[in-house]
This record gives C-alpha cells, structure tokens and sequence, in this order.
C-alpha cells in the first residue's frame, strides 16, 4: 500500500489591521493560545508564534489536505471573531485582509524559529512594512508598494 510523505512549512504573517498596535501583552497572552489551538483544528502544527503589538510571525507545519490561503483565512477569521465574541479588545478587532505566507525548507527551519522568537528585538530597528518588503524581495515574489500593507 503505497504511502504519502509531506513536510511542508509556511512561515505566516498576519497583520493587524490599519497596523494599529492592539496586540498588547495581556492580549496576546490569550489571543496565542486560540490561534494555535484554531491551526491544531485543520490538523496542522503551530511550529513557532511570537509577534510584536501590530502583527505576528507564525511558523506551521500544513497537512497536505488544506492549502496555505484556507488556513490564513480560517485562522484570520475565527480568531478574530472570538476576540470580537468575548470582547477582547475594547472595540472591533480585525486583522488585514492580505497576508505573508512563505515556504520555509528544513535546512532554514531553525533559523526561521529563532527569527520569529526574536520579533520584539528585531522591530525596534525595523517597522513591519520594511519588514514585509524584505520578505517579498527575500522571496522574490514581484509586488506593486502600493498594495503592501498599510
């Protein structure tokens, strides 16, 4: 019986919308936990999520079955709406319609960990627009600045 083997991981990044800085600690300290816990549903791993006040990193392991817009979109959706549901923030919460999701090979796999375990660090010497630039330009993939983030 033949079997089917698959390693594959994407390095996410999520922001908040408007880049507002609604991510504070006491926030991210329960808004985390749900969002791995979302990812675990479709039967993915969440690897690595760190991230600063307005936006965050997440390194997950796919399963073959969802392709890598699904899992943004459910994660996006459902955390959001469960912030909004238990009156998280003090008003709306949303995050970005678009998002960063990068191909992550196993020779690169630690260093993106410790790369996503640093984010605090790392933003005081770059916002997340340099940041997002870097990645595109990283990764190749051809953009219009117009339509980064805002």
């Amino acid at each position: 019986m033949p079997n089917s083997f698959t390693q594959l991981y994407v390095h996410y990044v999520f922001i908040v919308q408007e880049r507002e800085c609604a991510l504070k600690p006491e926030i991210k300290e329960r808004l985390i936990p749900y969002i791995v816990g979302i990812i675990h549903q479709k039967n993915c791993v969440t690897i690595s999520i760190n991230g600063t006040e307005d936006h965050i990193h997440l390194l997950v392991k796919m399963h073959p079955e969802i392709s890598v817009a699904e899992l943004a979109k459910f994660a996006k959706a459902n955390s959001s709406h469960w912030a909004n549901e238990i009156r998280l923030f003090p008003h709306r919460f949303h995050w970005q319609e678009s998002y960063g999701a990068f191909s992550v090979s196993q020779s690169m796999f630690e260093t993106v960990i410790k790369y996503i375990e640093n984010r605090v660090e790392h933003h005081k010497h770059q916002t997340v627009q340099e940041e997002y630039e870097m990645f595109l330009k990283k990764h190749r993939i051809e953009y219009n600045p117009k339509y980064l983030p805002k």
